[in-house]
Protein backbone atom coordinates (compact mmCIF):
# COMPACT_ATOMS: atom_id res chain seq x y z
CA UNK A 1 0.00 0.00 0.00
CA UNK A 2 1.32 3.41 -0.99
CA UNK A 3 2.44 5.77 1.75
CA UNK A 4 -0.02 8.49 2.73
CA UNK A 5 1.07 12.11 3.07
CA UNK A 6 1.35 13.31 6.66
CA UNK A 7 -1.93 15.27 6.51
CA UNK A 8 -3.83 12.05 5.72
CA UNK A 9 -2.07 9.57 7.99
CA UNK A 10 -3.99 7.68 10.65
CA UNK A 11 -3.02 5.60 13.65
CA UNK A 12 -2.07 2.04 12.85
CA UNK A 13 -3.72 -0.94 14.55
CA UNK A 14 -0.65 -1.34 16.75
CA UNK A 15 -0.77 2.30 17.81
CA UNK A 16 -4.47 2.06 18.69
CA UNK A 17 -3.80 -1.05 20.78
CA UNK A 18 -1.42 0.99 22.94
CA UNK A 19 -4.28 3.23 24.11
CA UNK A 20 -6.44 2.49 27.14
CA UNK A 21 -9.18 0.32 25.69
CA UNK A 22 -12.91 0.24 26.37
CA UNK A 23 -15.33 -2.31 24.91
CA UNK A 24 -18.78 -1.92 23.39
CA UNK A 25 -21.01 -5.01 23.25
CA UNK A 26 -24.22 -3.41 21.93
CA UNK A 27 -25.14 -0.77 19.36
CA UNK A 28 -27.12 1.28 21.84
CA UNK A 29 -25.71 4.81 22.32
CA UNK A 30 -22.63 3.90 20.28
CA UNK A 31 -22.19 7.44 18.93
CA UNK A 32 -22.07 8.89 22.44
CA UNK A 33 -19.59 6.23 23.55
CA UNK A 34 -17.28 7.13 20.66
CA UNK A 35 -17.77 10.87 21.20
CA UNK A 36 -16.81 10.52 24.87
CA UNK A 37 -13.43 8.94 24.06
CA UNK A 38 -10.32 10.93 24.92
CA UNK A 39 -8.66 10.88 21.47
CA UNK A 40 -5.10 10.94 22.81
CA UNK A 41 -5.54 8.31 25.54
CA UNK A 42 -8.51 6.01 24.89
CA UNK A 43 -9.70 3.54 22.29
CA UNK A 44 -12.78 1.37 21.87
CA UNK A 45 -13.16 -2.23 20.76
CA UNK A 46 -16.50 -2.97 19.11
CA UNK A 47 -17.67 -6.51 19.88
CA UNK A 48 -20.82 -6.72 17.72
CA UNK A 49 -21.64 -6.61 14.01
CA UNK A 50 -22.18 -3.12 12.64
CA UNK A 51 -22.97 -4.42 9.15
CA UNK A 52 -26.57 -5.78 8.95
CA UNK A 53 -26.94 -9.54 9.14
CA UNK A 54 -28.31 -9.95 5.61
CA UNK A 55 -24.92 -9.02 4.16
CA UNK A 56 -23.20 -11.76 6.14
CA UNK A 57 -25.28 -14.50 4.51
CA UNK A 58 -23.42 -16.54 1.88
CA UNK A 59 -20.15 -14.75 2.63
CA UNK A 60 -16.81 -16.13 3.79
CA UNK A 61 -15.85 -13.34 6.19
CA UNK A 62 -16.67 -9.87 7.53
CA UNK A 63 -14.60 -8.18 4.82
CA UNK A 64 -16.76 -9.71 2.10
CA UNK A 65 -19.92 -8.74 3.99
CA UNK A 66 -18.70 -5.14 4.25
CA UNK A 67 -17.99 -5.01 0.52
CA UNK A 68 -21.52 -6.27 -0.19
CA UNK A 69 -22.95 -3.66 2.15
CA UNK A 70 -20.93 -0.89 0.49
CA UNK A 71 -22.26 -1.85 -2.94
CA UNK A 72 -25.82 -2.83 -2.06
CA UNK A 73 -26.54 -1.16 1.27
CA UNK A 74 -29.19 1.41 2.11
CA UNK A 75 -28.88 4.99 0.88
CA UNK A 76 -31.26 7.77 1.88
CA UNK A 77 -33.06 8.88 -1.30
CA UNK A 78 -33.38 12.66 -1.14
CA UNK A 79 -36.89 14.06 -1.51
CA UNK A 80 -35.79 16.04 -4.55
CA UNK A 81 -37.92 17.06 -7.55
CA UNK A 82 -38.54 14.10 -9.84
CA UNK A 83 -39.39 15.94 -13.06
CA UNK A 84 -37.88 18.86 -14.92
CA UNK A 85 -40.98 21.00 -14.32
CA UNK A 86 -40.87 20.31 -10.57
CA UNK A 87 -37.18 21.25 -10.47
CA UNK A 88 -37.72 24.50 -12.39
CA UNK A 89 -40.61 25.47 -10.10
CA UNK A 90 -38.94 24.39 -6.84
CA UNK A 91 -37.43 27.11 -4.66
CA UNK A 92 -35.44 24.73 -2.41
CA UNK A 93 -31.73 24.16 -2.99
CA UNK A 94 -30.02 20.80 -2.25
CA UNK A 95 -29.01 21.96 1.24
CA UNK A 96 -32.64 22.67 2.21
CA UNK A 97 -33.68 19.22 1.00
CA UNK A 98 -30.84 17.46 2.83
CA UNK A 99 -31.56 19.17 6.14
CA UNK A 100 -35.23 18.24 5.91
CA UNK A 101 -34.46 14.60 5.04
CA UNK A 102 -31.73 14.20 7.65
CA UNK A 103 -34.09 15.53 10.32
CA UNK A 104 -36.48 12.67 9.53
CA UNK A 105 -33.92 10.21 10.93
CA UNK A 106 -34.81 11.50 14.39
CA UNK A 107 -37.91 9.28 14.27
CA UNK A 108 -35.72 6.15 14.27
CA UNK A 109 -33.66 4.59 17.02
CA UNK A 110 -29.94 5.10 16.56
CA UNK A 111 -29.27 1.36 16.27
CA UNK A 112 -31.93 1.04 13.54
CA UNK A 113 -30.04 3.31 11.13
CA UNK A 114 -27.79 1.51 8.65
CA UNK A 115 -27.45 4.20 6.01
CA UNK A 116 -24.24 4.34 3.99
CA UNK A 117 -24.99 7.72 2.43
CA UNK A 118 -27.64 9.44 0.36
CA UNK A 119 -28.70 9.36 -3.28
CA UNK A 120 -30.29 11.53 -5.94
CA UNK A 121 -31.20 11.29 -9.63
CA UNK A 122 -31.07 13.56 -12.70
CA UNK A 123 -34.40 15.11 -13.69
CA UNK A 124 -33.77 15.89 -17.36
CA UNK A 125 -31.85 14.51 -20.31
CA UNK A 126 -31.23 10.85 -21.16
CA UNK A 127 -29.02 10.11 -18.17
CA UNK A 128 -31.23 9.00 -15.27
CA UNK A 129 -28.69 6.90 -13.35
CA UNK A 130 -28.84 7.16 -9.60
CA UNK A 131 -26.00 9.10 -7.93
CA UNK A 132 -24.64 7.69 -4.67
CA UNK A 133 -22.84 9.84 -2.10
CA UNK A 134 -21.27 7.66 0.64
CA UNK A 135 -20.89 9.48 3.96
CA UNK A 136 -17.14 8.74 4.40
CA UNK A 137 -16.28 10.19 0.99
CA UNK A 138 -17.92 13.52 1.94
CA UNK A 139 -15.53 13.83 4.87
CA UNK A 140 -12.52 12.62 2.89
CA UNK A 141 -13.33 15.01 0.05
CA UNK A 142 -13.52 17.91 2.49
CA UNK A 143 -10.19 16.79 3.94
CA UNK A 144 -8.52 16.84 0.51
CA UNK A 145 -9.93 20.34 -0.07
CA UNK A 146 -8.66 21.51 3.34
CA UNK A 147 -5.24 20.04 2.56
CA UNK A 148 -5.09 21.97 -0.71
CA UNK A 149 -6.16 25.16 1.06
CA UNK A 150 -3.40 24.82 3.66
CA UNK A 151 -0.65 23.86 1.20
CA UNK A 152 -0.13 26.30 -1.70
CA UNK A 153 1.93 23.76 -3.66
CA UNK A 154 -0.98 21.31 -3.46
CA UNK A 155 -3.69 23.79 -4.44
CA UNK A 156 -6.52 22.29 -6.47
CA UNK A 157 -6.38 23.78 -9.96
CA UNK A 158 -9.65 24.80 -11.60
CA UNK A 159 -9.67 25.36 -15.35
CA UNK A 160 -13.01 26.87 -16.34
CA UNK A 161 -12.27 27.87 -19.90
CA UNK A 162 -15.10 25.55 -20.97
CA UNK A 163 -17.80 27.70 -19.38
CA UNK A 164 -18.62 30.14 -22.16
CA UNK A 165 -20.88 28.08 -24.42
CA UNK A 166 -24.51 29.27 -24.65
CA UNK A 167 -25.98 25.82 -23.97
CA UNK A 168 -24.52 25.69 -20.47
CA UNK A 169 -27.38 27.87 -19.26
CA UNK A 170 -29.55 24.73 -19.47
CA UNK A 171 -26.94 21.95 -19.33
CA UNK A 172 -24.34 23.33 -16.93
CA UNK A 173 -20.63 23.83 -17.46
CA UNK A 174 -17.91 21.25 -17.99
CA UNK A 175 -14.87 22.17 -15.89
CA UNK A 176 -11.45 20.50 -15.73
CA UNK A 177 -10.02 20.21 -12.22
CA UNK A 178 -6.65 18.90 -11.02
CA UNK A 179 -6.82 17.34 -7.55
CA UNK A 180 -3.72 16.35 -5.54
CA UNK A 181 -3.26 12.75 -4.45
CA UNK A 182 -3.29 11.75 -0.79
CA UNK A 183 -0.31 9.50 -1.44
CA UNK A 184 3.35 10.43 -1.54
CA UNK A 185 4.87 11.00 -5.00
CA UNK A 186 1.65 10.19 -6.82
CA UNK A 187 0.56 12.59 -9.61
CA UNK A 188 -2.61 14.65 -9.54
CA UNK A 189 -5.98 13.41 -10.70
CA UNK A 190 -7.37 15.26 -13.69
CA UNK A 191 -11.15 15.30 -13.39
CA UNK A 192 -13.74 16.54 -15.84
CA UNK A 193 -16.72 17.76 -13.81
CA UNK A 194 -19.87 17.88 -15.94
CA UNK A 195 -23.18 19.73 -15.47
CA UNK A 196 -22.00 22.38 -13.03
CA UNK A 197 -24.67 25.12 -12.57
CA UNK A 198 -23.09 28.56 -12.99
CA UNK A 199 -25.99 30.74 -14.20
CA UNK A 200 -28.43 32.21 -11.70
CA UNK A 201 -31.61 31.01 -13.39
CA UNK A 202 -34.30 28.43 -12.64
CA UNK A 203 -32.35 25.79 -14.55
CA UNK A 204 -29.69 25.68 -11.85
CA UNK A 205 -32.06 23.68 -9.62
CA UNK A 206 -32.46 21.07 -12.36
CA UNK A 207 -28.89 20.94 -13.68
CA UNK A 208 -27.29 20.09 -10.33
CA UNK A 209 -29.01 16.69 -10.09
CA UNK A 210 -27.17 15.63 -13.30
CA UNK A 211 -23.71 16.33 -11.86
CA UNK A 212 -21.17 13.79 -13.12
CA UNK A 213 -17.40 13.28 -13.30
CA UNK A 214 -14.91 11.64 -15.66
CA UNK A 215 -11.23 10.96 -15.03
CA UNK A 216 -8.79 12.03 -17.71
CA UNK A 217 -5.33 10.60 -18.42
CA UNK A 218 -3.29 7.78 -16.92
CA UNK A 219 -3.82 8.57 -13.24
CA UNK A 220 -7.38 7.29 -13.24
CA UNK A 221 -9.23 6.40 -10.08
CA UNK A 222 -8.88 2.62 -10.29
CA UNK A 223 -11.46 1.65 -7.70
CA UNK A 224 -14.00 3.92 -9.41
CA UNK A 225 -13.29 2.40 -12.82
CA UNK A 226 -13.75 -1.15 -11.55
CA UNK A 227 -16.59 -0.49 -9.10
CA UNK A 228 -19.07 -2.86 -10.79
CA UNK A 229 -22.44 -3.34 -9.11
CA UNK A 230 -25.21 -5.82 -9.92
CA UNK A 231 -28.67 -5.91 -8.38
CA UNK A 232 -30.42 -9.20 -7.67
CA UNK A 233 -32.66 -10.58 -10.43
CA UNK A 234 -35.91 -9.84 -8.59
CA UNK A 235 -35.24 -6.11 -8.22
CA UNK A 236 -36.71 -3.68 -10.73
CA UNK A 237 -34.04 -0.98 -10.39
CA UNK A 238 -31.14 -1.08 -12.84
CA UNK A 239 -27.67 -2.08 -11.70
CA UNK A 240 -25.86 0.99 -13.00
CA UNK A 241 -25.23 3.79 -10.54
CA UNK A 242 -22.66 6.57 -10.29
CA UNK A 243 -20.75 6.89 -7.04
CA UNK A 244 -19.01 10.11 -6.04
CA UNK A 245 -15.56 9.64 -4.49
CA UNK A 246 -13.45 11.98 -2.31
CA UNK A 247 -11.60 13.42 -5.31
CA UNK A 248 -14.92 14.30 -7.01
CA UNK A 249 -16.17 16.11 -3.92
CA UNK A 250 -12.89 17.98 -3.43
CA UNK A 251 -13.04 19.04 -7.08
CA UNK A 252 -16.55 20.45 -6.71
CA UNK A 253 -15.63 22.32 -3.53
CA UNK A 254 -12.72 23.92 -5.41
CA UNK A 255 -15.05 24.90 -8.25
CA UNK A 256 -17.51 26.47 -5.80
CA UNK A 257 -14.71 28.44 -4.17
CA UNK A 258 -13.30 29.58 -7.52
CA UNK A 259 -16.65 30.97 -8.65
CA UNK A 260 -17.39 32.45 -5.22
CA UNK A 261 -14.19 34.50 -5.45
CA UNK A 262 -15.46 35.76 -8.81
CA UNK A 263 -18.69 36.80 -7.07
CA UNK A 264 -20.73 33.96 -8.53
CA UNK A 265 -22.28 31.98 -5.66
CA UNK A 266 -24.36 29.63 -7.85
CA UNK A 267 -22.10 26.53 -7.67
CA UNK A 268 -21.95 26.85 -3.86
CA UNK A 269 -25.68 27.49 -3.44
CA UNK A 270 -26.46 24.39 -5.53
CA UNK A 271 -23.70 22.27 -3.97
CA UNK A 272 -25.07 18.68 -3.82
CA UNK A 273 -22.44 17.67 -1.25
CA UNK A 274 -22.99 18.64 2.39
CA UNK A 275 -20.33 20.42 4.39
CA UNK A 276 -19.26 18.39 7.45
CA UNK A 277 -19.32 20.16 10.80
CA UNK A 278 -16.38 20.31 13.21
CA UNK A 279 -18.32 17.98 15.51
CA UNK A 280 -18.59 15.33 12.80
CA UNK A 281 -14.92 15.67 11.86
CA UNK A 282 -13.93 15.16 15.49
CA UNK A 283 -16.03 12.00 15.71
CA UNK A 284 -14.79 10.65 12.37
CA UNK A 285 -11.20 11.19 13.53
CA UNK A 286 -12.01 8.90 16.45
CA UNK A 287 -13.56 6.32 14.12
CA UNK A 288 -10.34 6.26 12.09
CA UNK A 289 -7.83 6.59 14.94
CA UNK A 290 -9.44 5.20 18.10
CA UNK A 291 -11.69 2.31 17.03
CA UNK A 292 -10.96 -1.39 16.65
CA UNK A 293 -13.38 -4.06 15.46
CA UNK A 294 -13.36 -7.58 16.87
CA UNK A 295 -13.60 -9.82 13.79
CA UNK A 296 -13.79 -13.57 14.45
CA UNK A 297 -13.12 -14.31 10.76
CA UNK A 298 -9.57 -12.94 11.00
CA UNK A 299 -6.60 -15.27 11.28
CA UNK A 300 -4.92 -12.91 13.72
CA UNK A 301 -4.56 -13.98 17.34
CA UNK A 302 -6.48 -11.04 18.83
CA UNK A 303 -8.96 -10.80 15.90
CA UNK A 304 -8.74 -7.00 15.80
CA UNK A 305 -8.82 -4.66 12.79
CA UNK A 306 -9.78 -1.12 11.91
CA UNK A 307 -13.34 -0.33 10.67
CA UNK A 308 -14.23 -1.06 7.06
CA UNK A 309 -15.70 1.71 4.89
CA UNK A 310 -19.26 0.37 5.30
CA UNK A 311 -18.87 0.30 9.09
CA UNK A 312 -17.50 3.82 9.13
CA UNK A 313 -20.42 4.97 6.96
CA UNK A 314 -23.01 3.40 9.26
CA UNK A 315 -21.54 5.13 12.32
CA UNK A 316 -21.58 8.47 10.48
CA UNK A 317 -25.22 7.90 9.51
CA UNK A 318 -26.11 7.25 13.14
CA UNK A 319 -24.23 10.39 14.11
CA UNK A 320 -26.50 12.48 11.88
CA UNK A 321 -29.49 11.14 13.80
CA UNK A 322 -27.86 11.58 17.21
CA UNK A 323 -26.71 15.16 16.70
CA UNK A 324 -30.01 16.28 15.23
CA UNK A 325 -30.84 19.79 14.05
CA UNK A 326 -29.40 21.67 17.04
CA UNK A 327 -25.85 20.49 16.37
CA UNK A 328 -25.95 19.12 12.83
CA UNK A 329 -23.37 16.71 11.49
CA UNK A 330 -23.69 18.19 8.00
CA UNK A 331 -24.43 21.67 6.65
CA UNK A 332 -23.64 23.60 9.86
CA UNK A 333 -25.10 27.06 10.18
CA UNK A 334 -21.76 28.67 11.03
CA UNK A 335 -19.68 29.80 8.05
CA UNK A 336 -16.42 28.29 9.30
CA UNK A 337 -13.79 27.47 6.72
CA UNK A 338 -12.81 23.82 6.23
CA UNK A 339 -9.14 24.82 6.20
CA UNK A 340 -9.45 25.98 9.82
CA UNK A 341 -10.78 22.66 11.16
CA UNK A 342 -8.56 20.42 13.27
CA UNK A 343 -8.07 17.63 10.79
Amino acid sequence: MAERKKFFKQRTISQIKELKRKKAYTARDLVKKISDLNPSEESMEIRFNLVPGRFHRHTQNASEASRKAYKHGEYLALSQPTTLKEALDDQKNPRDIRIMDFKSLKDLKEEEINLLGFSFRPVHGRDREKRLVPFPWIIDGARIFAYSENNPRAEIKVNNKYTDAKRIEREGATIIVEVPSREVKKPRYTIRVNHVPIFDNNWKRAIVWSLDTDYVGKNNLEHKTFSIRYKSTNETEGSDVKTFYPQDIAAYLAIAKDFWIKENPVPWITNPFPKPSRTLIDLDNKICNNLLIYDSSLGLRDKLRKPHIAERAIIIGRTIRSLGSKNPAFDPEKSERLKDYEW
